[in-house]
């Protein structure tokens, strides 16, 4: 039983690892593949004009000896469907006239063998030349690669050296179309609008509603509900002043229905005039040809005249006990002022 289970246990520790590296480069039984793009004879590999197809990885590399003929070779690389291949440039000697545009050996690394195919060498579009190679490796956008050697006549060898390897590609999402950033807003916009419709809706029937339950409410009220609401509508007024709005329409403002209230009496003047004031002499005598009137008063009225003596002349008096009519002797207007002798 023991033995089972570590049988067991090792199977699926080996099925563990083989599934774990499925998810990494892509694993299969074809071998190792050799390329070459030179005129050399070899014993085995694949040569210019070959196309490789389902590889996962290779070496292709190329040997042009001294003095070798102009000559181009290309050669394509297809990987699973599914994988991308990526390509590690390892050694480039390739010589050339003009470094800048590559005018001589050189070596293209193109999406297809179609003619006009984009480079894959976005630092290097002329392709590979001089010794310059690379950083970094080149990624393939397919499952698809196209090598493209130009070389020419020249009096040292050229060659280079390069790998590739292919890898599984994740599933990427597609972009959403250019005009969806519009569609959505528009989308919006419209719910809004619908949101608002029924909202306005809803508040028209909820009035609606309202008002008819009312106008239910007055219709079954009874016969003395009706008069007390109609005494209500009656504007609280003098006698003089009441108008019946029922009769007229709710409408008070009616010139000939008011009732004008009786105007006062003009006030009565009294039947005995009285005379002018009554003046007196410094010695307090009543002097003047009119006799004082003695017409009738009102009720609690002082009199027309008081011999009271005046608040000043009484707190003198107190003061100097001396009488008021002495002190209040003083020489005539008619006569002049003598001065008194000490």
């Amino acid at each position: 039983m023991n033995r089972q289970n570590e049988k067991s246990f090792c199977i699926m520790f080996c099925a563990f690892i083989m599934t774990s590296s499925a998810a990494g480069e892509v694993t299969s039984q074809a071998p190792f593949v050799k390329a070459y793009m030179d005129r050399q004879l070899h014993d085995q590999g694949y040569g210019c004009g070959a196309t490789i197809q389902d590889t996962v990885s290779g070496e292709i590399s190329s040997f042009i000896p001294a003095n070798t003929p102009a000559f181009n070779c290309s050669l394509t690389v297809v990987s699973p469907p599914g994988t991308r291949l990526s390509l590690t440039v390892t050694r480039v000697h390739l010589v050339t006239l003009n470094l800048n545009t590559c005018e001589g050996n050189r070596l293209k690394i193109l999406s297809d063998e179609e003619e006009g195919s984009t480079s894959l060498l976005r630092s290097f579009p002329n392709g590979l030349c001089g010794y310059t190679k690379p950083s970094q490796s080149v990624l393939s956008p397919g499952n698809r690669v196209h090598l493209l050697l130009e070389s020419h006549e020249t009096a040292v060898e050229n060659t280079f050296n390069l790998s590739y390897t292919a890898f599984k590609t994740t599933i990427a999402s597609s972009a959403p179309p250019s005009g969806s950033g519009n569609i959505v807003i528009i989308v919006i916009v419209c719910v809004l609008a619908v949101v608002l419709v029924v909202v306005l809706i809803f508040i028209i029937l909820a009035v609606m509603a309202k008002r008819a339950q009312s106008k239910r409410n007055r219709g079954s009220a009874g016969p003395g509900q009706s008069e007390r609401a109609s005494q209500s509508r009656r504007v609280a007024a003098p006698p003089g002043l009441m108008v019946d709005l029922d009769r007229h329409q709710g409408y008070a403002d009616v010139p000939e229905l008011y009732e004008l209230a009786p105007r006062p009496p003009p006030p009565q003047l009294l039947s005995q005039p009285r005379g002018p004031p009554p003046s007196f002499t410094v010695d307090g005598e009543h002097h003047g040809g009119f006799q004082p009137v003695t017409a009738g008063r009102f009720p609690g009225a002082p009199p027309a005249y008081s011999t009271l003596p005046r608040p000043r002349e009484q707190s003198l008096q107190m003061a100097e006990n001396t009488n008021p009519t002495s002190r209040s002797r003083i020489a005539s207007t008619d006569e002049e002022v003598e001065p008194r002798t000490p």
